[in-house]
Formats: structure tokens, C-alpha cells, sequence
């Protein structure tokens, strides 16, 4: 296994602060907090997983799908 560089250090600290970035973006672009989750579901597909889906206790306590998106379609 080889050791990281200066770099690969470099570069992904760069990756992760472009996250960052997205992600507060996404969270500030609307106060409707479907939209919102909805966009951040989508965010989150592919860089930490391969789907998301979202849900949000209803005033009934049903759960109530928000946001969902697959990397697959």
C-alpha cells in the first residue's frame, strides 16, 4: 500500500472543503425544506452512497418520503 503524498493530502482536503461548499449551498438556496432534502438527497448520490431516501415524521406520525434519489435510475 503506498503512502499518501503532500498531494493526495492536497487534493483531497480540496475535495472535501468542495463539498462543504455544495452542501451549504443546497442549504441555504430555499427555506421549503422539501425542496431542500429533496436537492441534498440528490447531493449525497454517488459521493457517499449509491441511493438515498429521505423521510420526515408526519403530525400523524406516518413517515412521509421527502427526498429520495438512486445513482441508477
Amino acid at each position: 500500500m503506498r503512502e499518501l503524498t503532500a498531494g493526495d493530502e492536497h487534493d483531497a482536503a480540496r475535495h472535501r472543503l468542495t463539498f462543504l461548499l455544495e452542501v451549504s449551498e443546497v442549504v441555504t438556496a430555499s427555506l421549503d425544506m422539501r425542496e431542500t432534502l429533496g436537492r441534498m438527497a440528490k447531493l449525497l448520490v454517488p459521493r457517499l452512497a449509491d441511493w438515498c431516501s429521505i423521510h420526515l415524521a408526519g403530525a400523524d406520525g406516518e413517515l412521509v418520503r421527502v427526498g429520495v434519489h438512486h445513482a441508477d435510475p
